[in-house]
């Protein structure tokens, strides 16, 4: 996925010979909801994983044990570098890097369940810190978090004002609520809420230390974009494509060599068409649709490219 500073941009190649070339155009699963099947259980109680949270230095070691679902359990890991554990009695050792992860707990009726582990140099004396997989994401993505370093356990969240005095940059809505700015899942994932902007994540140690990681939430790509090519006498390309999400406009831009793109028109909020007239027979013509959240930035899609014949 390549960025922009500026503008989301979603490409695709449309050409006009009397044919058309169109463009029809991590997150991460919830590992700790045990999914429902139909085996017979050894308990009426759900399958789980304890401890449900661990923070542990390097090469130390601690035991998990399941419960619930449908013995016997295997244990595994999401990050080997975590450490090692023993897929039959969850026995766990902490490697020598810091990271954090998942150990995975499956039972004989395929049912998983999980818990969150945090591998932490206890003898360094690092300063708390928080980093993430993507500094921007989509509106419909989510981003890992890790903290590391301070005293862990961690609490991870998303503050209303940023500890050091700094605003989060609201694009979209002006004044968003706590629920639009998004939420932590499984203490380890952001997820955006209905917000356009930039958004402080915090980590908070044990003994009450905080870090800050900011996250620019842009637009989601749009979707099923195509054109269709008319030859005589309309001699014009009919753009569409779709959009769900609130707060954003749109930018035609098109090329007759799909290498330099000029602007060719800024559409107002909820266009989801255009047509490009006065073209001529015979001539390819490529085109990209830009998302636009005034004042933040955003992503490049990737590119789809499609050819039907123009009627």
């Amino acid at each position: 996925m390549t960025r922009t500073r500026s503008l989301a941009v979603v490409c695709a190649a449309i050409v006009l010979t009397v044919f058309v070339a169109g463009c029809d155009s991590f997150m991460l699963e919830d590992q700790f909801t045990a999914t429902e099947n139909a085996g017979t259980t050894d308990s009426e109680l759900p399958l789980s994983v304890s401890p449900s949270i661990v923070s542990i230095g390097f090469g130390k070691t601690v035991s998990f044990e399941g419960t619930g679902g449908v013995s016997p359990y295997t244990f595994g890991l999401d990050n080997e570098t975590l450490g090692t554990i023993d897929a039959s009695t969850g026995a766990f050792s902490a490697g020598t890097v810091a990271a954090n992860g998942i150990v995975s707990l499956t039972d004989a009726a395929g049912t998983t369940a999980g818990a969150v582990v945090y591998v932490y140099d206890d003898t360094s004396g690092a300063a708390l810190s928080l980093s993430v997989q993507e500094t921007d994401i989509g509106r419909d993505e989510s981003v890992r978090l890790y903290p590391a370093g301070g005293v862990p356990p961690y609490t991870l969240s998303v503050p209303g004002t940023p500890s050091d005095g700094r605003t989060h940059t609201d694009v979209y809505p002006a004044s968003p609520t706590a629920d639009q700015r998004g939420s932590i899942r499984n203490n380890d994932t952001y997820e955006p809420g209905d917000f356009l902007g930039t958004v402080y994540v915090r980590v908070t140690d044990s003994e009450g230390s905080v870090a800050e990681r900011a996250i620019r939430v842009v637009p989601e790509a749009p979707s099923s974009f195509s054109g269709q090519g008319f030859g005589q006498p309309d001699l014009k390309v009919a753009l569409s494509w779709s959009y769900s999400g609130p707060g954003v406009r749109f930018d035609v831009r098109w090329s007759d060599d799909n290498a330099t793109f000029s602007p060719l028109a800024s559409l107002a909020l909820g266009t989801v068409s255009y047509e490009h007239t006065g073209l001529t027979n015979g001539s390819p013509y490529w085109y990209r649709i830009v998302a636009v959240a005034e004042g933040d930035a955003s992503y490049v899609s990737t590119v789809a490219t499609t050819f039907a014949f123009a009627k």
